[in-house]
């Protein structure tokens, strides 16, 4: 039995505690992770079976990305209270999962947070999120569209979304998305980041480039901004601008991996070959220490991939993309990685094939590997399936160049059954085309590499003048040389010569 004395020190202790808890929260609220631990651990060691302060120190630890320690956190939560716990801890252990990159384990403790509170639209959207992420895309819509009927004006799941359609190759439908979560919050930075991907993949890039604007208006330090901003200045051939926007990002973090292997790609189109070799090894470098301290993250194996198809370290970069598969087996980046990989560099066409069917397994409506199939495809003979494909790919095109390389290989693979009658159809379907697009117009080596069909070119029986006449149609394709500017062409569109 407890005596006077020994009650009212409880109570101070328990005075003390709600004090303590009330300072921890709100560091925790100001961002101040450490300091919130500390006063955890202060109101821990007073009474170590005080769920809440575990709980806040778990999240804590989580904002620092020491995840196995946040884990340990909330178990300690689940054991005090195994019988009763509201959906928030079960979502913050789901949430730790899902950044250690456990998303099948993750799922269960979002299902047991919708158990416990099946209208808290958070757990709805994080499980959509790590459903998205297994590529499970039709459910994590349903998450997504579940989250949004408990609350109309939740933006997230609006832009999450949007970003699986777009994944879908759903651009139309990306953006309306987009557009709801920006009427909803109008500074939704990442909303309107996304919105400007979509409007440039549809070739929209004047109103591409003003939402990258609206992104750097609300944050003049996004990094993502300035170089997607780039990345279009870039396909529009402002080099110049272009360059400027990549070395912002690199002036706002130096750490920022791709502003250093985008520089390296419009060095190398300027034809200054060491200075982007130099930015390429930069990149590396710096995602070399990057995945020091997260061997997990996808993304810059990826990266790392393709800096180093660019230094010609072709066993580098297989590697890379390798790794990436070891954590992510339906990594489409590394599955179309390898298809290019052993396609345009090692001249392997059955294993390209064998990735890029994988990757079309993961995503079939995903355009750019439909594409790299298409061409595929040719490199291994099968014409007449490169034809039925590319005609069936014509009318979906939505992108110029999309429509313009869908053409090409549709008259190469004529070109390789000499069908003369349909030859003829077809160069001047392509020259139509082409003369139509806007210009400046050109396919370059960041959007498509046509090293292996080249070679496939080069060494095929096809007679002289005719591997002649498909190079040079790469060469415009590439910039290399100015349809307009070759008499030949000009006559033939004229029909004179026809």
């Amino acid at each position: 039995m407890h005596t006077d004395h020994e009650s009212n020190a409880m109570n101070a202790n328990d005075n003390e505690s709600v004090m303590w808890m009330k300072n921890a929260s709100m560091s925790f609220d100001q961002g101040k992770f450490g300091d919130a631990i500390r006063q955890s651990e202060r109101i821990i060691k007073a009474n170590p079976r005080h769920a809440e302060a575990w709980n806040l120190k778990g999240n804590a630890l989580f904002e620092l990305g020491k995840y196995d320690e946040a884990i340990a956190c909330f178990d300690k939560v689940i054991e005090i209270n195994p019988g009763f716990l509201d959906a928030d801890v079960w979502n913050s252990k789901g949430n730790t999962l899902f950044e250690m990159r456990k998303y099948t384990t993750a799922l269960e403790f979002y299902d047991r947070a919708i158990k416990a509170d099946v209208e808290h639209k958070w757990v709805w959207r994080n499980k959509g999120f790590t459903l998205q992420r297994l590529v499970i895309y039709p459910e994590a819509i349903k998450c997504y569209e579940k989250a949004i009927e408990l609350d109309p004006n939740f933006a997230d799941p609006w832009n999450d979304k949007g970003t699986i359609l777009f994944e879908m190759g759903k651009s139309d439908d990306a953006i309306y998305c987009y557009d709801q979560a920006i009427s909803i919050e109008d500074d939704f930075v990442h909303a309107w980041l996304n919105k400007g991907l979509a409007l440039s993949h549809k070739e929209r890039f004047d109103e591409a480039l003003k939402a990258f604007d609206k992104c750097i208006e609300i944050d003049p330090n996004y990094v993502d901004a300035w170089n997607s901003k780039g990345n279009i200045l870039f396909e529009l051939n402002r080099h110049d601008e272009a360059m400027r926007c990549f070395e912002k990002t690199i002036e706002i973090d130096p750490n920022f991996v791709y502003g250093w292997s985008n520089k390296a790609a419009i060095l190398s189109n300027l034809g200054k070959i060491d200075e982007s070799k130099q930015a390429y090894q930069k990149a590396m470098e710096i995602s070399a220490k990057a995945l020091e301290q997260n061997p997990q993250a996808v993304d810059l194996w990826n990266l790392r991939g393709t800096c180093a198809l660019h230094l010609n370290d072709i066993l580098q970069a297989e590697n890379c993309y390798y790794e990436a598969l070891k954590i992510e087996p339906k990594n489409i980046g590394a599955l179309v990685g390898l298809g290019s990989l052993f396609g345009d560099y090692k001249y392997e066409f059955d294993k390209s094939v064998e990735y890029l069917r994988q990757a079309l397994q993961i995503n079939p409506t995903n355009f750019d590997i439909k594409i790299n199939y298409l061409e595929m495809l040719l490199k291994i003979g099968r014409y007449e399936e490169a034809q039925v494909k590319a005609l069936e790919l014509l009318p979906e095109a939505s992108a110029d160049y999309h429509k313009c390389l869908i053409q090409f290989f549709l008259l190469l693979s004529y070109v390789y059954e000499s069908n003369n009658e349909k030859i003829e159809k077809e160069f001047y379907n392509f020259f139509c085309l082409y003369r139509d697009m806007p210009e400046p117009f050109v396919i370059d080596e960041s959007r498509w590499t046509f090293n292996g069909l080249i070679d496939v070119i080069a060494t095929s029986s096809l007679g002289v003048p005719t591997k002649f006449l498909v190079i040079t149609l790469i060469d415009i394709m590439q910039g290399k040389l100015a349809w307009h500017d070759l008499k030949f062409y000009q006559a033939y569109l004229q029909e004179s010569i026809v």
